[in-house]
């Protein structure tokens, strides 16, 4: 959700993404209802946070990728 200038709300259409104030009932480019049932559909998390292993897979991750780069800094400095 954006906010222009003058205070009104815009959601993105479900259906063509086009910007458009939240309170319209009909997007104006496409024609559709905003429903939310389109393919710019956005689901909404309702504040659950992440499944664990999806934390932990990124962490593991992030550890594959930094370990390498630095040994090799560890093995420069040490000439």
């Amino acid at each position: 959700m954006m906010e222009d200038e003058s205070g009104n709300n815009e959601i993105q259409c479900s259906y063509c993404g086009k910007w458009i104030y939240e309170d319209t009932p009909c997007c104006p480019k496409c024609g559709n209802y905003t429903d939310g049932k389109g393919p710019y559909e956005r689901p909404e998390r309702d504040g659950r946070p992440l499944p664990r292993i999806y934390v932990i897979m990124g962490w593991l991750v992030l550890i594959a990728i930094l370990a390498p780069l630095l040994l090799t800094v560890v093995q420069w400095f040490s000439k």
